[in-house]
């Protein structure tokens, strides 16, 4: 597919129980090449979803 740009941000890095690495991370897809706008809002966006929703977000994971 053309035109598929894909973002991930918040990435963690974790070790599971039989010691191999894991990585978590939020994403999101765009069907264009988007402007840096579109990618902090969709940064801040997520966020503020997260939040509203009774999760904790450091200030460091915001900027």
């Amino acid at each position: 597919m053309r035109n598929k740009w894909r973002i991930h941000w918040d990435i963690q890095i974790s070790t599971n129980e039989s010691g191999a690495q894991e990585a978590s991370y939020m994403e999101h897809e765009f069907t264009h090449r988007p402007a840096i706008e579109e990618v902090k809002y969709i940064k801040t966006y997520t966020y503020d979803e997260i939040t509203a929703n009774g999760f904790k977000i450091r200030q460091a994971d915001l900027e």
